[in-house]
């Protein structure tokens, strides 16, 4: 891996390249923007680029130090992020394995996390020794804004009077989140939402997904790689044919096969995956949309159904499309505010039918 291989984010590469290749380096940078942009992936290719064996503006991915650094195993590359009280070494090594087979894992919890006080004063202790192996430590800290109170003004100090020795690495998803005077001792540099062409090319490119879903994931994503491969094992054009399935039979008064499908959909404990099916919902109305307005297969998400959505579009007049778009995102709002999943479906189909009427 190297700077090219970050997906998007032209402007911020270019700081950073600078940066190294003038040895302009601040002595702490702050990532922000949406999350899964690819602000840690960034982080963990400058803290390469710092460190490589071989080149000396970028990472070769190749020599031992990248290695270790990919792999989670060098002694001067800390990865931090927020964890549960109870969190200890053996489940850190634990999650660093796994995330050294799969890059894009994230930890979670159902627990209450942050970055504690312990956290930082642990780090603060490292930090003040030299590098093992490195010519930098560097220290990548996640999701800086869920820093407690104590843990934000002890770390303050010290970017205040850094090590010479020590690179900071931030990212948040909330800048908001932080206090100022952490803001002001780090150089910012703003990560961007990714287009969907540059969502799609990734995740066929490098993650091995089936044009049709990754079409799918890209648009569904809003900008962000992180959620379209979250996608990955949730099979979305398999998604997206069971709702249209739904609506299907709904639509063609087929009642024991709709009120099955609800009934199913109703025992899903997970609502996230209901949420996702909507979503998809949602996106097969804005592609109707999209063919409406402009008649362009380019702007359609679901192109695999390209001819379906031509009769649908036909048939249905904007202002149904619209109002169905709208009525998929209250009850969408409606799900995570809990209600009954089985009640919630049927309600939407029996609004989505009541919509068509508007044709």
């Amino acid at each position: 891996m190297a700077f090219s291989d970050i997906v998007g984010q032209t402007k911020a590469k270019a700081i950073l390249h600078a940066a190294l290749t003038h040895d302009r380096l601040a002595h702490a940078y702050l990532f922000f923007g949406p999350a899964g942009v690819g602000k840690e992936f960034t982080a963990l290719e400058l803290a390469k680029a710092l460190n490589c064996q071989t080149q000396e503006d970028d990472a070769c991915d190749q020599c031992v130090t990248c290695r270790k650094i990919r792999t989670f195993n060098h002694p001067d590359v800390k990865l931090v992020f927020p964890t549960p009280s109870d969190f200890s070494v053996a489940d850190m090594n634990a999650f660093l394995q796994e995330k050294a087979a799969d890059p894009t894992l994230d930890y979670h919890v159902d627990k209450p996390m942050s970055l504690s006080i312990d956290t930082v004063r642990a780090l603060q202790k490292e930090a003040a020794y030299k590098p093992y192996e490195a010519r930098k430590k560097c220290y990548i800290l996640l999701e800086v804004d869920r820093m407690t109170v104590p843990a934000a003004n002890a770390f303050l100090k010290t970017l205040e009077e850094p090590p010479s020795h020590t690179q900071f690495i931030l990212t948040t998803s909330n800048i908001r989140g932080l206090l100022d005077t952490i803001v002001s001792r780090c150089q910012a540099v703003q990560f961007t939402p990714l287009s969907a062409e540059e969502i799609e090319h990734a995740l066929i490119a490098s993650h091995q997904f089936d044009p049709a879903e990754a079409r799918l994931a890209a648009r569904l994503a809003n900008g962000s790689l992180g959620e379209a491969l979250k996608a990955q094992d949730h099979q979305l054009v398999e998604t997206r044919n069971q709702a249209l399935q739904i609506m299907d039979a709904a639509f063609s008064n087929q009642a024991i096969e709709f009120l099955t499908y609800i009934e199913k959909m109703g025992k899903t404990r997970n609502r996230n995956l209901i949420i996702q099916l909507l979503d998809v919902l949602q996106l097969w109305y804005r592609d109707l949309m999209m063919m409406k307005e402009f008649d362009d297969a380019d702007r359609v998400a679901n192109l695999d159904q390209l001819d379906r959505i031509h009769r649908e579009s036909d048939r249905l007049s904007m202002n149904a499309v619209m109002a169905s778009i709208q009525i998929i995102e209250t009850i969408k709002a409606d799900i995570r505010q809990n209600v009954n999943v089985q009640l919630a479906l049927t309600v939407l189909l029996l609004r989505l039918r009541k919509a068509r009427l508007l044709s």
